[in-house]
């Protein structure tokens, strides 16, 4: 019985046979100085062919259970609702947010954040953040294979829009917001 890969899934090595049933990946888990970040892994599953929405969370084992620290997983939907809660996250319509409020919202040629689209040579991306609290995003970076920058923004308010429109090379590929707000919170 062999243990060596274990501890990050041999290499979140792609497995078409789960494909379809693994929708979503924790890219913070953690609270306080247990808190880990990591993108580095998320990048690698997509990477990797992995179609995965983020989330994010505090992993509490206590009666202080969301309230111990800022970490969400934000999820669009047009309801709140057990049903569309379930289909949003069976699209993969996640983020994951170390501010518990803050508003992000992605689309591509029409299509919202996780779907999949064709690749039509252009994507034409429609990017929505806001925070109510008045934070403003310090950087917005549109983030594709290798976990390169693909294109950039600096909002001068705490509400945004950006759309900026990209040329494609042909074949697959995938595309994540990474927002950075003044404090370092992502």
């Amino acid at each position: 019985f062999n243990h060596s890969g274990w501890i990050n899934f041999n290499d979140w090595c792609y497995r078409p046979e789960v494909a379809g049933i693994a929708r979503l990946e924790e890219v913070g888990n953690g609270n306080g100085t247990s808190y880990v970040f990591s993108e580095e892994e998320y990048i690698r599953s997509l990477d990797y062919g992995w179609k995965l929405g983020a989330t994010n969370n505090a992993d509490t084992h206590s009666t202080y259970w969301g309230v111990n620290t800022a970490h969400r997983t934000g999820v669009l939907m047009p309801e709140l609702s057990k049903t569309a809660l379930l289909e949003a996250l069976r699209l993969r319509r996640t983020y994951a947010a170390e501010d518990k409020n803050f508003d992000l919202r992605m689309q591509a040629n029409g299509a919202w954040m996780g779907a999949e689209i064709a690749n039509s040579g252009q994507i034409q991306f429609a990017v929505e953040g806001a925070d109510p609290d008045g934070e403003i995003a310090s950087l917005v970076e549109l983030i594709t294979d290798q976990g390169k920058v693909a294109a950039s923004h600096q909002p001068a308010q705490a509400s945004f829009t950006w759309q900026p429109l990209l040329t494609i090379t042909g074949g697959v590929h995938y595309f994540y917001i990474r927002v950075t707000q003044a404090d370092g919170d992502r």
